[in-house]
């Protein structure tokens, strides 16, 4: 359900619009108010702290859905566009980290290759994509990147 009325008008007072273009062109909305401990912008609604990026996406596109978290695609986390969220799994929103190194492009790279009767070793995969050989291991074993 869409609620225009989850914040509060000064809340609005803030946000700024960051001057860089962030995705797409559209530029980030950072929030200038409390952040808690993850860097991730925070207000009061009715005596509870809410994230403020979750708000926002509920005002504009309506219910997370069951299940899922919002990944912030410019990487920004106290970016509040809703045009910067997407719902997505846990797990996607873990893989689009800012820590990893593959990407899904990347696992199914590595799978097409290690299928083909001469490929490279898995040390040698591991030292051309700069990750380590348990991980190109799980990734093969099918621990790790898995489509879903």
């Amino acid at each position: 359900m869409r609620n225009a009325a989850l914040l509060d008008p000064r809340d609005l007072r803030r946000m700024e619009i960051q001057s860089r273009s962030g995705v797409d062109g559209a530029p980030c909305i950072l929030w200038t108010g409390a952040l808690d401990g993850g860097g991730y912008a925070m207000t009061k609604r009715n005596g509870r702290s809410s994230k403020v990026h979750r708000l926002m996406y509920e005002s504009i596109r309506g219910e997370i859905p069951s299940g899922l978290v919002l990944d912030h695609l410019c990487r920004v986390r106290h970016c509040v566009n809703p045009a910067h969220l997407e719902a997505v799994s846990n797990a996607e929103n873990v893989r689009r980290g800012s820590n990893t190194k593959l990407t899904m492009a990347d696992a199914m790279a590595i799978r097409d290759e290690f299928a083909q009767p001469n490929s490279r070793t898995k040390t040698a995969i591991a030292a051309a994509y700069g990750v380590s050989r348990t991980a190109v291991r799980l990734l093969l074993a099918g621990e790790t990147w898995v489509a879903e």
